[in-house]
């Protein structure tokens, strides 16, 4: 009983002492924090200048969808962009009258950011409302119409570009 005893203290004293002269290997988890930690961080980007050519951007879709004009479009748009919405009868009534674009000419909108989200300098995103007015030739009535919308904007050097956009009809353009 006393070997055993001897034994079980031995293993024991050899057990604590790996123990002890080994240390633990940190995770991974804890060396992926410290490489990005040594790494340099990237520029800030300069939200209040992505802010301005976003919009210039908007600014300049209004303008287009004013007058009629969409040739802007291929400057404003990504080569992947797609749109969708709004779908509304009002929409669908004021799309009726439409000669060569989405819209006709005339139709004012008046389109009210609500957040714009620089994620990088890659994308950015942004949130708001959009009002629109059109009053068909010879018509006293105008069409008024809304929506919301969410626009995703991405740069791939050559400036921002609407990469996707979908906007919803609000209750009162059905």
């Amino acid at each position: 009983m006393k070997k055993l005893s001897t034994f079980a203290l031995t293993l024991l004293i050899f057990f604590v002492a790996g123990m002890l002269s080994c240390s633990a290997p940190e995770s991974q988890e804890a060396d992926t924090m410290e490489a990005a930690m040594d790494e340099p961080e990237a520029p800030a980007v300069d939200s209040a200048a992505v802010a301005a050519e976003i919009t210039k951007i908007r600014e300049t879709y209004m303008e287009m969808v004013r007058s009629g004009d969409y040739s802007p479009m291929q400057e404003l748009a990504h080569p992947e962009f797609t749109s969708t919405g709004p779908f509304s009868a009002k929409f669908d009534e004021i799309r009726s009258y439409a000669d060569g674009g989405p819209y006709p000419a005339g139709l004012e909108l008046n389109i009210e950011p609500e957040a714009l989200h620089v994620i990088n300098d890659t994308w950015a995103w942004e949130t708001g409302y959009t009002t629109g007015t059109y009053t068909p030739e010879g018509e006293s009535e105008s069409i008024q119409v809304a929506d919301t919308y969410l626009m995703v904007l991405k740069n791939e050097g050559s400036g921002w570009k609407i990469y996707r956009e979908v906007a919803t009809a609000m209750p009162d353009s059905e």
